[in-house]
């Protein structure tokens, strides 16, 4: 018998082990502070006693949802279990908008079910040996929670302040930012990832965005990979990209079900 139902905190040992064998490098931290806030949206699917897969579908908004992470464990392949588990996403998300990334040359699969694509994010990579840059006159600071906070106060997200509150307070994180009459003007994350660290930056200033950038990276050995995950949309982090001399590694397609006025 096929069932559906959700993952338990002693079972995400099992889905990340599960992902690494196919060869996915999640973001460990992002992942456990997604399922503390929205841990009725992981799934976990059987076969009788085995494990099918896994699948992510998060009810961020009451009008915004993301699908993510549908798994199926090898040997259990091209039997309809990854349509029975997708299937079982949408539901869950009925009514809401739903992002999904496919894999270039996969959308079609989405497409079935009323997806279009919209645009591409890539992953970037170099070594922090491979990077300089003169010191720049920008003071970059240690990041205050409640400036966070109040950074992200309007991103349409009924639990985002949870989710940022633990990223924040993740031993894997390190935030730096920089203010401007008190507040938060760009700032950064960087997080363990994969064999080094990914740089996830939110700025409009591309002075700012790249100091941040090697700010992030000081204290690192100069072997080190990092990680920067950068959508079509973001011109000024594939500016960056492009001065550096990043590697392009991946690249997957942003999927939305339907556009919201």
């Amino acid at each position: 018998m096929f069932t559906i139902r959700e993952l338990k905190k002693h079972e995400l040992p099992i889905f990340f082990s599960s992902c690494k064998l196919e060869g996915w490098d999640n973001d460990i931290s992002h992942i456990e502070c997604l399922f503390k806030v929205y841990a009725n949206d992981f799934f976990i699917a059987y076969k009788d006693k085995d494990i099918v897969g896994f699948v992510l579908a998060l009810k961020e908004s009451k009008e915004f949802g993301t699908i993510s992470n549908l798994l199926v464990l090898n040997g259990f392949r091209s039997l309809g279990f990854g349509k029975k588990l997708l299937d079982f996403a949408l539901k869950h998300l009925q009514g809401c908008q739903i992002a999904i990334d496919s894999v270039l040359g996969k959308e079609k699969i989405y497409e079935s079910v009323g997806f279009k694509s919209y645009f591409t994010t890539s992953i970037f990579s170099s070594y922090t040996g491979q990077t300089s840059l003169p010191k720049s006159p920008i003071t970059v600071s240690d990041v205050r929670e409640s400036d966070l906070l109040e950074y992200n106060k309007n991103i349409n997200s009924l639990k985002k302040p949870y989710y940022t509150s633990c990223l924040f307070k993740s031993k894997d994180s390190l935030y730096k930012a920089i203010y401007k009459d008190k507040l938060i003007s760009s700032y950064a994350i960087r997080l363990t990832y994969k064999d080094g660290y990914k740089l996830l930056i939110s700025s409009n200033e591309i002075n700012e965005a790249v100091t941040l950038f090697f700010s992030l990276l000081e204290d690192l050995d100069k072997s080190s990979p990092i990680y920067m995950e950068v959508s079509q949309t973001e011109q000024l982090l594939l500016t960056i990209a492009k001065l550096l001399n990043m590697q392009k590694l991946s690249t997957t397609t942003k999927m939305y079900n339907k556009i919201l006025n």
